[in-house]
C-alpha cells in the first residue's frame, strides 16, 4: 500500500501559479461575490460592516451580517464581550474585526442545523496575535471522545493554524487535527481547508500546507458556530486574538476551479500574494502510519548580503524590544551592557572596552537629553546601543571559535509528533533538514552545508574532539529509519556506519573512539504509547587497531524498555541522560537525569527522580570547569516547548535542591512553576515573547548557545547568557538546533571497559551474570524495623517488545493490568539477607531488575518502585534499598553477606513463568475458597469468587474476581462498588490514586506533589498490608490457612502488584493485522514477537 500516487494525484489537480501580489488591496469596493450556487452558507465581510457607515474604528460589534442570503448572523449581546470594528488606514487598506482574547471576544452564530456539515470548504483571511494558549478562528466542534463538529484553531506557539474535524466511521468517533507548516503571525493571510469526506487538504496563501486522509462524515452537534472562540467544551475556553477580515463556510467540498476563482477573489481584495512555487515538502497525515512526503527538496544554502544580515539583526533586537523601541527600553540595554561589560572585564584574558563604554556614554546622554528625541530618532538610537552591546558580548573570551555545527530541521509530523516519544521517529520526520557550518558568528556568516545530497532529516550530530570529524544521524526521505554517518569537516562524502529497520540517533564519540546513541534495536514499544518505539542507550565499536568507527558490534546497553534521550559526555568521563520510567509510579512525570560509564556499567540516577518539577530534564550538557550540568526542560507531551536550567548534583538530588530555572521568563513546561523555583541569576531580564529554550551549549559558568523560539513559531540560534542579554547568531529556514563550537576540546578521561562482552552475529556466547551486593539494606530506611528483613525478592520488568500499535484499554495495547500500565513480570530469584542487613547475590545481565524485602513470612515489606540492571560480568552496590538515592555513608565494618560467594540465582517453584491473575491467583481461590465463595456456597453472596466476565470498561480485558479485588487501585478511576465486600482486598499500590501519607514521612520528602513519585513507607501496602494475603494465612477466616507453593503464587501475584495478563497470555493473542501495517519500518506483532537479548 503506498500513498506517494495518490498524493501526486493530488497535486496534479492544485491550480498553478497565479500571479504576483496586487498593486494595491480593492476591499472597499463590494467585489466579485464567491462562485454561485455553490452552497455558501456563511459570508461575514468586515469590509461590508465599515460600509455600512454606522460603526466608526474601535466600535463594538453586536451584529456581525451574513451576505450569504442564509441569514446567518453572527450576534454578540454581552458588551464586554463584543470584538471591534477596525477601520483600513493606510498601513492596512481593509478594515477588519479585531478578537482580544483577554477580553473573552466573540461571536455567536446559531442557526445550528443547517450548519451541521458533513463536508465543507472554508475560508478565513485573518492575522494573529501571540496570546497565552492556544485559540480559535471559528468553531462548532466538540473537543474530546465522541469528537465532533468542524473548527480551525491556531496554536499558541508560533500562531499556526490547524483545523478540527469530529468524523464519524462506522458508528464510531475520530479526531483530525493537522497543524499548518506556516504561520499567521506577521501578516493577514488566506487559511483554506477543504473536506471531501476522503481527505482533508490544508492551503495557506493558495500553497498545499498539509493533506491528511480521512474518511468518513463530520458528526453534528448542537454547538453554535462561534467566531474567535472555540467551544471544545461549553461554554467555550480559547479565544482568538488578532483581526478577522472575512469567512467564506461552504456545505460541500468546492472542486479545483471554484476554489481558484474564491482564493482569487481573496488575493485581490486583500493584496495577498498567492504561492506560485510548486508546494515542496507537501506533509500527508496517515494518522499513526508514517507520513508521506510529495516533493521532497532540500533548501538552497544560502549567505545573506550584508544588507539583509543587518535587517535581520534590527528585526531580532526590535521584537526583543517588544515590537517598538522606546528611550526606557533603551536606557535598559545600556545598563545590561554596562553590567555585560564589567563582567567580561574581570575575566581572565578579559577584553578592553573602554571604546565601548564611551560609545555607551555618548549614547545615552542624547537620550536623556532635554528635547526628547522623536520617535524616528529614538529607534535609530535604540539600534545603535544595541550595535554596541553586541560588540561587547562577542568580545567575551569564551567564545574561542568562529565557527558552529548545526542542523536546520523541519518540525516533525502526524499525530502527537512533538510527544518526547514520537518526535525523533523516522517514520515522523519530515525532509527538508540540512547539517551546516556557519563560519562567523553573525547571520551574514559564510554557511557550508555539509549534508544531506538526497532530501532527508537529522537530529544532534557531534564533533570529534579535534574538531576533524562529524558522526551524525540522518534518514532520507524514501528511507525507513534514521542512521549513523560520519563525514569530514571539509565535507567529504559521508560514511554510513549502521543499517537496517530500525532507528539509530543522537551519536556522540567516546573518549576510546566508540560510538554512544540511542537506537530502537531492542523492538521496545512505550507501555502507554504501542504505537510509539523505544529508544535506548546503545554502543558500537570502533574497528580493531584504529580510531574510526565503523559501526560494527552494536550493543544495546540499557535496561530501558521506554525511551532514553540525548546522551553527553560529562567532564568526569560519565555518560549523562535522560530516561523515563514508570515502575508503578504515573506515566506522566518521571523523566529525570541519569548517568552510566562509558561501557554502560554503574548506571545511576542523576537528579530528579523522585520530582515532579521540572517534567522533562532533556539534552544536558556539562558546563566547563564544572560539575554542574546545564538541561533544556520540556514537557512531556511538547518536546518543543522548552525553558534553561541547571542542576548541581553534589547539593541535591530532587526538587528543589541544586535546582535553578536560567530563562525565568518561560516557566518549567507542562508543569509550570514550581512551588519553590530559585533563578539561576536574580537579575535576568526577558527580551522580547519568547516561547520556547532548546538546546544549550554552556561556553562558561554564565554563557551559553542556545536556540529560541519567537513569536512566528521558529527556533533561531542566539549567544546568550544567565542574565537573559542575548544576541542572534543565525536564522535559517526552518529550526536551528543542536549548536556546538568547532574547536578542538578536552577529552574526558577514558574509563576501562569491565564488561564481558558476549560478541554479535555467530561469534555470540551466553551471558555471564552480574552481581549487586548491599553492606545494608537498612540504611536510609527509617521506619523499617531492624530484624524484620529477613530476604529479597529479585524482579525482572519485561522490555515491552509486543504491541497491538493501538490502545486498547485506557493506554495500553495489550493489557497487562487494571492498576497501570504495567510491564510484564517475572521473579528470578529470592536471596537471604543477614542478620546485619547485608546482601550478596548474582543477577542476570541485560534486563531490568527491581528489589523487594521480605519478611520472615515471604511478605513484602519495602518495595523499590524504579529499576536497575547490569551489564555481563558487572559487579554493584547499593546504598540501603531506596531506589539508588543518596544517603549517609554505609556502615564502616565488615559486611556477613560479602565474607562469602555471592548467592547464586534460584528459580521460584513455578521455574521461569511469567505472573498473571488466572494462573497465579484465581486458581488458589478455587481450591482454597471456592466452597464457600463459588458454587451454592453461603460466602458467594457476599463475595462472588466466580471466574467472569467483567463489567463496563473492564469488559473484554480482565475477569471479576479481578476487578473487585483490586478494588481502588483500579485504573484510570477506581471500579464500581466501594462499599462491596472484597473490593480492593488485595491491597494494590494505588498508582493513580495515592496520597501523600502513602510515602515517607514529611520529614523525608520535598514539595506535596512530588511525594507520589517517591519511596513508599514500608509495611504499607501489597502483601504485608494486604487483606487477601491475611485472610488466608490467618486461620482466622473460617480455618482457612493456605501455605506452601499456593500462598507463594498468591503473595507473587499481589507483591507484583496485581497484574492480569503474563507473557504466557500474551502469547496467546493474535498479531495485529490493519491496513497499512506492512508501511511501517517495524510490523507490530503480540503472539509472534521478537524476543530481544541485551547487551
Amino acid at each position: 500500500m503506498s500513498l506517494a500516487p495518490f498524493l501526486a494525484a493530488i497535486l496534479s489537480l492544485l491550480p498553478g501559479p497565479v500571479g504576483a501580489r496586487a498593486e494595491s488591496a480593492d476591499a472597499s469596493a463590494p467585489g466579485p461575490p464567491p462562485p454561485d450556487g455553490a452552497g455558501l452558507v456563511l459570508w461575514l465581510d468586515a469590509q461590508e460592516l465599515a460600509r455600512a457607515g454606522r460603526l466608526g474604528d474601535g466600535s463594538p460589534i453586536e451584529h456581525w451580517g451574513d451576505r450569504s442570503g442564509r441569514g446567518h448572523h453572527a450576534l454578540q449581546a454581552v458588551a464586554g464581550c463584543q470584538p471591534t470594528l477596525r477601520l483600513a488606514t493606510k498601513a492596512t487598506a481593509f478594515g477588519a474585526v479585531r478578537f482580544d482574547a483577554s477580553k473573552k471576544q466573540h461571536l455567536s452564530v446559531s442557526a445550528r442545523g443547517a450548519l451541521d456539515l458533513r463536508r465543507l470548504t472554508a475560508f478565513v483571511v485573518a492575522r494573529g496575535e501571540a496570546g497565552p494558549a492556544n485559540m480559535w478562528l471559528l468553531g462548532r466542534n466538540h473537543w474530546g471522545p465522541p469528537w465532533s463538529g468542524y473548527g480551525i484553531a491556531v496554536s499558541a506557539a508560533g500562531l499556526h493554524p490547524w483545523p478540527h474535524l469530529g468524523l464519524e466511521r462506522g458508528g464510531q468517533s475520530a479526531n483530525v487535527n493537522p497543524r499548518f507548516r506556516h504561520s499567521i503571525a506577521d501578516a493577514f493571510s488566506i487559511v483554506e481547508i477543504c473536506f471531501d469526506g476522503q481527505q482533508l487538504i490544508a492551503f495557506q496563501n493558495g500553497s498545499v500546507d498539509s493533506i491528511r486522509p480521512a474518511a468518513g462524515e463530520i458528526r453534528p452537534n448542537d454547538r453554535a458556530l462561534l467566531i474567535g472562540a472555540g467551544p471544545q467544551t461549553a461554554p467555550p475556553c480559547e479565544y482568538f486574538q488578532g483581526e478577522i477580515a472575512e469567512v467564506l463556510l461552504y456545505d460541500r467540498a468546492l472542486d479545483v476551479r471554484q476554489r481558484g476563482q474564491v482564493r482569487e477573489y481573496l488575493a485581490r481584495r486583500y493584496a495577498i500574494e498567492l504561492s506560485d512555487d510548486q508546494p515542496v515538502n507537501v506533509v500527508s497525515d496517515n494518522g499513526y502510519l508514517p507520513i508521506t512526503v510529495t516533493n521532497p527538496a532540500t533548501p538552497q544554502t544560502r549567505m545573506l548580503t550584508p544588507a539583509q544580515a543587518e535587517a535581520a539583526l534590527e528585526r531580532d533586537w526590535l521584537f526583543q524590544a517588544g515590537g517598538s523601541a522606546s528611550p526606557e527600553r533603551a536606557l535598559a540595554e545600556i545598563g545590561w551592557a554596562r553590567q555585560l561589560a564589567r563582567r567580561l572585564e574581570r575575566m581572565p584574558g578579559g577584553p578592553s572596552l573602554v571604546d565601548e563604554r564611551a560609545e555607551l556614554d555618548a549614547l545615552e546622554q542624547r537620550l536623556r537629553s532635554r528635547e526628547a528625541p522623536a520617535p524616528p530618532a529614538v529607534g535609530e538610537l535604540y539600534l545603535a546601543v544595541r550595535r554596541v552591546k553586541r560588540n561587547i558580548a562577542f568580545k567575551n573570551p569564551a567564545l574561542d571559535f568562529s565557527r558552529v555545527l548545526f542542523i536546520d530541521q523541519p518540525y516533525p509530523a502526524g499525530p502527537e509528533a512533538r510527544h518526547e516519544a514520537v518526535h525523533r521517529l523516522g517514520h515522523r520526520a519530515v525532509p527538508g533538514g540540512r547539517l551546516l557550518v556557519l563560519d562567523g558568528l553573525h547571520p551574514g556568516g559564510r554557511v557550508r552545508k555539509l549534508a544531506p545530497d538526497r532530501p532527508g532529516s537529522f537530529w544532534r550530530a557531534d564533533l570529534s574532539f579535534d574538531a576533524r570529524r562529524v558522526v551524525f544521524c540522518y534518514k532520507a526521505h524514501d528511507g525507513k529509519a534514521f542512521h549513523l554517518y560520519e563525514t569530514d569537516l571539509n565535507g567529504s562524502p559521508p560514511r554510513q556506519l549502521t543499517d537496517g529497520d530500525y532507528d539509530d540517533v543522537d551519536p556522540i564519540y567516546l573518549p576510546d573512539g566508540h560510538i554512544f546513541f540511542t537506537s530502537t534495536r531492542g523492538n521496545t514499544y512505550v507501555r502507554c504509547g504501542p504505537y510509539i518505539y523505544s529508544h535506548v542507550l546503545a554502543r558500537c565499536d570502533p574497528p580493531a587497531g584504529g580510531q574510526a568507527p565503523d559501526g560494527r558490534n552494536v550493543y544495546l546497553i540499557s535496561q530501558n524498555s521506554e525511551p532514553d534521550f540525548v546522551p553527553a559526555l560529562l567532564n568526569d568521563g560519565r555518560v549523562i541522560y535522560s530516561r523515563w520510567e514508570y515502575s508503578d509510579k504515573d506515566q506522566n512525570r518521571v523523566q529525570s537525569l541519569w548517568t552510566t560509564n562509558q561501557d554502560g556499567t554503574a548506571t545511576a540516577a542523576f537528579w530528579g527522580n523522585q520530582s515532579v518539577w521540572p517534567d522533562h530534564l532533556a539534552e544536558p550538557m556539562p558546563i566547563p570547569g564544572s560539575r554542574r550540568v546545564m538541561f533544556a526542560a520540556v514537557g512531556h507531551h511538547d518536546w518543543f516547548t522548552g525553558s534553561i536550567g541547571i542542576v548541581d548534583g553534589d547539593r541535591g538530588t530532587n526538587y528543589p535542591d541544586g535546582l535553578t530555572r536560567v530563562t525565568w521568563d518561560v516557566p518549567w513546561p507542562e508543569v509550570g512553576a514550581g512551588p519553590a523555583d530559585r533563578p539561576e541569576a536574580a537579575d535576568y531580564h526577558p527580551a522580547g515573547r519568547y516561547t520556547s529554550y532548546k538546546t544549550p551549549y554552556p561556553l562558561s559558568e554564565e554563557d551559553f548557545l542556545v536556540s529560541a523560539r519567537g513569536g512566528d513559531g521558529k527556533f533561531r540560534l542566539y549567544l546568550m547568557d544567565v542574565r537573559g542579554n542575548r544576541e542572534l547568531i543565525y536564522e535559517g529556514v526552518h529550526n536551528i538546533w543542536h549548536a556546538a563550537p568547532v574547536r578542538p576540546r578536552r577529552v574526558p578521561p577514558r574509563q576501562n571497559d569491565t564488561v564481558a562482552w558476549p560478541g554479535t552475529g555467530r561469534h555470540r556466547t551466553p551471558l555471564q551474570a552480574g552481581s549487586f551486593y548491599s553492606v545494608d539494606v537498612y540504611q536510609g530506611v527509617a521506619d523499617l524495623p531492624r530484624g524484620s528483613v529477613k530476604s529479597l525478592r529479585v524482579f525482572q520488568q519485561q522490555a515491552k517488545t509486543y504491541s497491538t500499535w493501538a490502545k486498547v484499554f485506557v493506554f495500553s495495547g495489550p493489557a497487562v493490568s487494571g492498576v497501570h500500565t504495567e510491564a510484564v513480570k517475572r521473579i528470578v530469584t529470592t536471596v537471604p539477607v543477614e542478620a546485619d542487613g547485608s546482601v550478596y547475590f548474582e543477577a542476570p545481565a541485560g534486563i531490568a531488575l527491581f528489589f523487594q524485602l521480605l519478611d520472615e513470612r515471604g511478605r513484602a515489606v519495602h518495595v523499590m518502585r524504579s529499576f536497575t540492571g547490569l551489564l555481563p560480568g558487572e559487579r554493584r552496590g547499593c546504598v540501603g534499598c531506596h531506589e539508588l538515592r543518596p544517603a549517609d555513608a554505609p556502615p564502616n565494618r565488615p559486611a556477613l553477606a560479602l565474607r562469602r560467594p555471592p548467592t547464586p540465582i534460584t528459580p521460584p517453584p513455578w521455574g521461569d513463568q511469567t505472573i498473571g491473575y488466572e494462573r497465579f491467583a484465581q486458581g488458589v481461590l478455587d481450591r482454597h475458597c471456592g466452597k464457600c465463595h463459588q458454587g451454592d456456597g453461603e460466602g458467594r453472596k457476599k463475595l462472588d469468587l466466580t471466574l467472569r466476565p467483567a463489567e463496563g470498561r473492564f469488559r473484554g480485558h480482565f475477569k471479576e474476581p479481578y476487578v473487585t479485588l483490586i478494588g481502588p487501585a483500579a485504573w484510570p478511576v477506581p471500579a464500581p462498588g466501594r462499599d462491596r465486600p472484597g473490593y480492593g482486598l488485595a491491597g494494590a499500590i494505588p498508582v493513580y490514586a495515592m496520597t501523600p501519607q502513602d510515602v515517607a514521612p514529611s520529614s523525608l520528602v520535598g514539595h506535596q506533589p512530588s511525594r507520589i513519585l517517591q519511596t513508599l513507607r514500608p509495611m504499607h501496602y501489597l502483601s504485608y498490608r494486604s487483606g487477601l494475603i491475611e485472610r488466608a494465612t490467618s486461620g482466622k477466616h473460617h480455618n482457612v490457612k493456605i501455605d506452601g507453593p499456593d500462598l507463594q503464587r498468591l503473595i507473587a501475584w499481589v507483591d507484583a502488584n496485581c497484574p492480569y495478563n503474563g507473557e504466557e497470555e500474551l502469547r496467546a493473542m493474535a498479531d495485529p493485522d490493519f491496513p497499512g501495517i506492512d508501511l511501517l519500518p517495524v510490523r507490530p506483532r503480540v503472539k509472534t514477537a521478537p524476543v530481544v537479548v541485551r547487551p
